[in-house]
């Protein structure tokens, strides 16, 4: 299989990465950039220049741009990005900055953007290069074993950081950080892994775990590559999916494989009650903060650089989110987006089960508006779809009262085509449902105001539903939550579910909207042990 090896050293168990000194430091938030002239794009693309390296990289690596901007002189320069969508303009890179030397040339590194088909250009004062197309690998491992282990036998765990998995071309490949720091870990429960021992990264992106013992049964591992942050890189852990592998016992007898094993302690409440669409809501890209002046954003879990799951939002110093799962399935950061994946290699047939969530930690509050952009992949439809739900819960586990003060943005199935959205609290429910575009096809943004007085949902910037009822308010701190549910062990269509990005806004800015249709009040069955 191809692969790319840096030259790297180990230092103090971390990577280290020989660059040249860098010409660019991050001191500053930017400002939007101001149009360049066309003239200057016409005398770029003859008297200017800029080339980057590694041309093979994941994000957060360190990056080097060099080039020439055509006049001579020192002169302070902005590095833009463009997203390469309909519509999209050109923008400053956040914490950016740095100058030309007096020949007009320059150089500096920074690290490199986790999004595919970006562009990069270097602009000063009437002068703009021209760009460069980037697209990121994405952090990849795979676990295994050779031959079947015997209960206090100890074994080996082979780890693979660069592999070729079905589907996953941009796995493949993937930059090696030799000495990079791997971590074995076994599930213990649907949010808890053990740490079984670690490894380093070798020429070629293998590592291995030795002397590793586990008793006879069904055991679940994974492999974590550990962050990379020495010099300019800022590449954050990453997980494998989860590897089921069968221990026999010391005679050698095996026994069935246990789909959920180490999946415990995971409670996923049902769906809200059934309903006939209302009606029927436009796609699109418009989002309720732009339509009802929201104004400056609290939190902006973005994943456009080497972002780890635990690392805190922009506007923001604490926050990151946890993971849980039950079965086959991960949460990640891939392509610039929160993904939750069903299993390891993309394609359809088996190997797609349990439940995989994804919890914001920090920054909860009672009241505010919150929103996120959703799309789903999914190339199958033989079996049964996951439903998907982007949720407003309760921050505190002695708030939870079983699900009973959760408010759902969304559900949604990847090949279905019912948005359904409400609130619960305590033993009554509320519920909307609408006719949406495939969220296959689409990826619009889901928000809700929560205020003292009334719930609203948004569906790409309109209001779809409203409860005027302050009962229908837990006033309890929530959070965030991304599930992909299955039906425990029955094998459902293999989905990935991507979230763009996931904000928070404040409840006291812009305009309030309580417009939206009324929603369908019922009785919550059941009760709370």
């Amino acid at each position: 299989m191809s692969r790319r090896t840096l030259t790297t050293g180990l230092l103090a168990g971390a990577v280290a990465l020989a660059l040249a000194p860098t010409a660019a430091t991050a001191v500053s938030l930017p400002r939007p950039s101001s149009p360049v002239p066309a003239a200057a794009v016409v005398q770029a693309a003859q008297t200017a220049s800029l080339d980057y390296s590694p041309k093979t990289f994941v994000g957060g690596q360190a990056m080097t741009f060099s080039g020439r901007l055509p006049a001579t002189g020192r002169r302070a320069i902005s590095l833009q990005q463009h997203m390469g969508r309909p519509g999209d303009s050109w923008f400053a890179v956040k914490n950016f900055s740095g100058a030309t030397a007096a020949d007009g040339s320059f150089r500096f590194q920074v690290p490199a953007p986790d999004m595919w088909n970006i562009r990069y250009r270097v602009v000063a004062a009437g002068a703009v290069t021209p760009s460069v197309l980037l697209k990121s690998k994405v952090q990849g491992a795979t676990v295994s074993v050779a031959g079947t282990p015997r209960a206090g036998a100890p074994f080996t765990v082979s780890v693979d950081t660069s592999p070729d998995i079905p589907g996953r071309s941009y796995v493949s490949g993937t930059p090696v950080f030799v000495g990079r720091t791997l971590t074995l870990q076994r599930r213990v429960s649907a949010g808890r892994w053990e740490d079984l021992g670690t490894t380093s990264v070798q020429p070629g992106g293998q590592g291995s775990v030795g002397g590793v013992t586990l008793p006879a049964g069904t055991h679940v591992l994974r492999v974590r590559q550990e962050a990379v942050t020495s010099g300019a890189h800022r590449v954050g852990w990453s997980a494998s999916h989860p590897t089921y592998v069968r221990v026999a016992s010391a005679g050698g007898a095996l026994e069935p494989l246990d789909l959920t094993a180490g999946g415990s302690g995971l409670t996923v409440e049902p769906s809200l009650a059934a309903t006939s669409p209302s009606g029927s809501a436009s796609g699109g890209t418009a989002t309720a903060n732009g339509a009802n002046g929201w104004g400056a954003m609290l939190f902006d879990y973005a994943w456009e650089n080497g972002e780890s799951l635990s690392d805190a939002p922009r506007n923001a110093t604490s926050g990151g989110w946890t993971e849980q799962t039950t079965g086959s399935g991960r949460a990640s950061k891939h392509n610039g987006q929160l993904t939750l994946d069903s299993k390891a290699a993309y394609r359809a047939g088996a190997g797609d089960f349990g439940t995989t969530v994804a919890t914001a930690v920090g920054n909860a509050r009672p009241y505010g508006r919150w929103q996120a952009r959703l799309r789903m992949k999914s190339p199958e439809t033989s079996a049964r779809d996951y439903a998907v739900r982007l949720e407003l819960v309760p921050a505190l586990a002695a708030d939870y009262a079983c699900g009973r003060r959760n408010i759902t943005l969304g559900e949604v199935r990847a090949h279905g085509s019912t948005l359904l959205f409400g609130a619960k609290a305590g033993t009554r429910q509320w519920t909307g449902a609408r006719t949406v575009p495939s969220l296959v096809n689409g990826a619009p943004a889901l928000a809700v105001e929560v205020q003292r007085d009334h719930i609203t949902w948004f569906f790409a910037g309109k209001p779809v539903g409203t409860v005027r009822d302050a009962n229908a308010v837990s006033d309890v701190p929530l959070t965030l939550r991304l599930s992909m549910v299955g039906n425990g062990t029955q094998e459902m269509n293999h989905t990935m579910v991507m979230s763009d990005w996931q904000r928070a806004y404040a409840p006291t800015t812009g305009r309030q909207t309580t417009n939206g249709a009324a929603l369908r009040a019922s009785t919550l069955a059941g009760g709370c042990p």
